[in-house]
């Protein structure tokens, strides 16, 4: 019977041990856990802003694209009235020089 009871006592001791390196394990992990889901915040943190600064980059340079299509376009606009004034002065000067080669 003393037998009995030093085997259920040691088992019990082994027991103890088991669970007692399981919390050590249990709470190395929970601070490697931790560590790692604050450097994974950080690293989100870093790429948010970096993905914000490129967004904005890329939408400034969209807004100075489209300024610049609508200066072109006003451009060409105006050169389309030159020309077409150049066109009806040529048209002009065409008919007053056939009109003086008929007088």
């Amino acid at each position: 019977m003393k037998e009995d009871i030093f085997a259920v006592n040691s088992e019990a001791e082994k027991h103890k041990s088991a669970i007692g390196k399981i919390l050590k394990d249990i709470a190395v992990l929970h601070d490697h856990l931790q560590k790692g889901w604050s450097e994974e915040s950080f690293t989100q943190k870093e790429f948010l802003e970096d993905e914000q600064e490129l967004l904005n980059t890329v939408t400034a340079l969209t807004t100075e694209i489209q300024q610049r299509d609508e200066k072109i376009g006003d451009i060409n606009s105006r050169l389309q009235n030159k020309l077409e004034g150049l066109d009806s002065l040529l048209v002009q000067k065409s008919k007053l020089d056939d009109h003086n080669k008929i007088d």
